[in-house]
């Protein structure tokens, strides 16, 4: 099994923590490649749209965990209202 043939990753997070060290903490979620051809970068959507719901699922929950925590309780806050905002239809459906 090979691991990580084009894409490395870890650029943005790494990036992130030196810019950001005392207010920022990124969590990285890792799927296997399953989604899409790794070498041509050809995506399945249907997996995409299904991963994207996945991690939407996961939103409410970790809005909460942020609100037991004083430093992220503002944070959580907006967050929240985004998530409230993608909910509202937009019009154009």
């Amino acid at each position: 099994m090979r691991e990580n043939v084009k894409f490395k990753g870890r650029q943005l997070a790494q990036w992130i923590h030196e810019k950001f060290p005392d207010s920022a903490c990124v969590l990285a979620i890792e799927f296997k490649k399953f989604f899409m051809d790794e070498w041509t970068g050809v995506a399945d959507i249907d997996q995409v749209e299904e991963i994207r719901k996945a991690l939407h699922a996961t939103l409410p929950g970790i809005v909460e965990t942020l609100q037991h925590i004083p430093q992220c309780q503002q944070r959580a806050s907006q967050a929240e209202a985004t998530e409230a905002d993608s909910r509202e239809p937009s019009g154009n459906d």
